[in-house]
């Protein structure tokens, strides 16, 4: 199947589901269901194409791991979790969970059975981390699926179905990545009409108090100008929102202009953390295979940038990637007086998945902020597409007297 056709798909099957849904789960849970449902219809396929291809190869063409026993599966745990870092019994799979899905009375418990299982499965093993709360966000016991347990089930029937009939042949050979074409396609459906206000976004919370820390290294008094490290402006991009967040609640820092280029402000970040994994791996699997080609879709975004990028993603090492996922966790915004809402800039483009939310999010938390919008560009494509002009944006807001003035008053 052509990658148009893969991706006109995945999006028809998405919308679909989300018609089926919509009325009582809030876009941004609905998204968890579509990708915890995603990922194990994919891991269930991925361990039974690996242990029929490894029977084929012995002489047993026709085993089927689907249709063996439980008990005959559990003779190769160990050596599964060791190899692909999890196990699934036969029964628990996808294909044979959905098949019996619309005569099991109890398909809301068989479903979180199972994702204990799969999560539990890596205790002890190498990939615990990875595994651990993969699935704590599909809730399939919300009432929010419906008011009585045959309401949920029917909800999850219609989920299950449709997932399982997203033509995606062998995943791993697939030729859009399907995550995170998943993830961004539901980014864009629900920005702008998400109604969470947790406040919480994703951002590399862990790194960003390190570095808050680090900046003010030294500094021992607090409340007095004299003792403050005073920054004229702070910049934070992306995931670097994150670390500007948690230097302004450092009292240490007295940071006169705030500058959020394209922060996001996505809450239930648990599930999106672990999928974020399989597509940063997945997209380095393509650039070591034909950098070239990565090189030149990147290009589209970053244009000039591309090949330092790619070269990043390339020379990183998987624990380098689990921890740039790991710290892709929501955090609580810091509450800004009105006075120092009015030095804060957000910008983002037209296009970035982010806009909608975080507008809504800032009209809430910082309504005497400034949000600023690029019009015809997406996720931090202005800074990249349009250089010049971007910093002469910056600098203008940089020299801007407001601060000043009422400093002086």
């Amino acid at each position: 199947m052509a990658a148009s056709d893969q991706r006109a798909n995945l999006h028809r099957t998405i919308w679909r589901v989300a018609n089926d849904l919509r009325v009582s789960v809030d876009g941004w849970d609905f998204k968890a269901y579509v990708l915890g449902m995603l990922f194990y219809r994919f891991i269930s396929e991925h361990i039974t194409n690996w242990v029929n291809k490894i029977q084929a190869e012995g002489g047993e063409a026709d085993f089927n791991y689907a249709q063996i026993s439980d008990e005959q599966a559990e003779t190769g745990r160990e050596y599964m979790v060791n190899t692909l870092g999890f196990f699934i019994s036969p029964s628990e799979l996808f294909q044979n969970v959905r098949r019996a899905a619309p005569r099991d009375q109890n398909l809301n418990e068989t479903l979180a059975a199972v994702f204990a299982d799969i999560e539990a499965s890596a205790i002890g093993s190498s990939s615990e981390d990875d595994l651990k709360g993969l699935f704590d966000d599909v809730n399939t016991n919300s009432p929010r699926l419906g008011n009585s347990i045959a309401e949920r089930n029917a909800k999850l029937v219609k989920l299950l179905d449709a997932i399982a009939d997203l033509e995606l042949d062998n995943y791993q050979d697939a030729d859009i990545d399907t995550f995170g074409d998943a993830y961004e396609y539901l980014m864009t459906m629900y920005a702008s009409s998400a109604g969470k206000s947790g406040g919480e976004f994703f951002t590399p919370q862990d790194v960003s108090e390190l570095i808050a820390r680090l900046t003010v290294l030294g500094k021992t008094r607090v409340g007095r100008v004299y003792d403050l490290c005073i920054i004229k402006m702070a910049f934070g991009a992306s995931l670097g929102g994150g670390v500007l967040f948690e230097l302004v609640k450092d009292k240490n820092l007295h940071i006169q202009k705030l500058f959020f280029e394209g922060t996001s402000f996505f809450e239930n970040a648990g599930l999106i953390s672990k999928m974020l994994g399989h597509v940063f791996l997945s997209k380095q699997k393509k650039a070591r295979q034909d950098p070239q080609v990565v090189i030149s879709q990147v290009a589209k975004r970053y244009g000039k940038y591309a090949k330092l990028l790619v070269d990043t993603l390339v020379s990183m090492d998987k624990q380098s990637i689990r921890n740039i996922v790991y710290d892709c966790g929501p955090i609580r915004l810091p509450r800004l007086l009105e006075d120092r809402q009015k030095e804060v800039i957000f910008s983002y483009g037209d296009k970035d998945p982010n806009l909608g939310h975080a507008k809504r999010s800032i009209k809430k938390h910082y309504p005497k902020a400034e949000i600023k919008i690029w019009q015809g560009h997406g996720h931090c494509e202005e800074m990249t597409q349009n250089t010049e002009a971007y910093l002469t944006f910056v600098k203008e807001f940089l020299d801007s007297d407001l601060w000043n003035e009422k400093d002086k008053s």
